[in-house]
């Protein structure tokens, strides 16, 4: 049935250092719900090793300076649920669901509903780019704080050449807002670091249902993570990922002003298929808002219907959970289905997971 927790038999992933060759790039592979979990080893870094170690984890390689401690419990399968045109539906509980497994029928355990508070990591960008939008931005982002239930918690990371922690996890809204306050762009983005790291702040919670969201208008150009390395996280995690696009309108040539086109102008200046493929993959979804307000105007409508669908959409997200079949680390994506027996509602979840290979 649908509860406000987690069960206390879910367990999340307990990370060891097992090699980092002196990196200080942060990684993460959670199966969050394959709890399948990641960390390139910084020297600072440390994990609780003995709880790893009673849960027999294997070990696991992707590189050459990336290995990692795994252990493998019940699936998470983030879903939203609309009818044909597009209302959010809230009201289901588990016996409204089935789940397949690589065409299998698997039989779930818990239901996770609105009544489960939210986790929600707010990764922003703040490169130089950002500069003219980032007081629309923070106005949004200070409406949607508001949206926030009673027992919603959020953390704040900033990124341009590096990440940054602003606010830690908290119900606190005045200390959030107080870190959405000092928000200063400049320098690069490091986008793909900035998603791994908000990844591994969030499976390391344990209770409520968990959400990054990621808001870019540029191209990274300053991660140690590569694009590949991200989005195998984001694959992995077991948290869906919502990506805000920031981005203008293109420009129109004389061309197009002689012949114009019927289409309407998309935004450009960010990395839309990555963008794109970090949500498609988690079953979370891709915003994008072109033009919004530049610094001292009020907050662009745009922007404020994007948060409003937002907030909607997180409000009525289910997290389902299974025990995976017998297959162990074996390496193959495993491809998740979602049947919902009422008529007429349609599901978004996240497409499958990843059971990376032991060494």
């Amino acid at each position: 049935m649908a509860g406000s927790r987690f069960p206390r038999n879910v367990v999340r992933p307990r990370i060891a250092c097992v090699d980092h060759n002196k990196s200080r790039a942060a990684a993460l592979l959670g199966m969050g719900t394959t709890l399948l979990a990641l960390w390139v080893c910084s020297e600072s870094f440390v994990a609780d090793a003995a709880q790893v170690q009673r849960r027999n984890p294997e070990s696991v390689d992707i590189g050459p300076a990336v290995r990692f401690r795994v252990a493998v419990d019940e699936v998470l399968v983030p879903i939203t649920v609309t009818t044909d045109n597009g209302r959010m539906v809230c009201d289901l509980a588990l016996p409204d669901f089935r789940l397949f497994e690589d065409g299998v029928e698997q039989s779930t355990n818990t239901l996770l509903s609105h009544e489960a508070p939210l986790i929600i990591g707010l990764v922003i960008d703040l490169s130089g780019s950002m500069n003219e939008k980032i007081d629309g931005l923070r106005l949004a982002l200070f409406q949607f704080l508001e949206t926030l239930g009673p027992g919603d918690r959020a953390f704040v990371q900033g990124f341009s050449d590096d990440v940054q922690r602003l606010q830690s996890l908290t119900l606190d809204r005045r200390r959030l807002r107080d870190s959405l306050s000092q928000l200063n762009p400049s320098g690069n983005t490091a986008l793909y670091d900035a998603v791994v790291e908000g990844l591994n702040e969030l499976v390391l919670n344990d209770d409520g249902r968990p959400v990054l969201v990621v808001l870019s208008d540029g191209f990274d150009n300053s991660s140690k993570n590569t694009a590949h390395q991200a989005i195998r996280a984001a694959k992995v995690a077991g948290v869906p990922v919502y990506t805000v696009g920031l981005g203008e309108k293109s420009k129109r040539s004389l061309l197009s002003r002689v012949f114009p086109r019927p289409k309407r102008a998309t935004p450009r200046g960010m990395d839309q298929d990555r963008l794109r493929e970090l949500a498609s993959s988690t079953g979370g979804r891709a915003l994008f808002v072109a033009d919004i307000q530049r610094a001292g105007r009020p907050l662009n409508p745009a922007l404020r219907e994007t948060f409003g669908r937002l907030s909607q959409e997180l409000r009525c997200l289910y997290v389902l959970t299974y025990g995976p079949t017998e297959h162990g680390l074996d390496g193959r994506w495993h491809e998740l289905y979602v049947e919902i027996r009422r008529p007429k509602l349609l599901a978004r979840f996240r497409p499958g997971y990843l059971a990376a290979p032991p060494q």
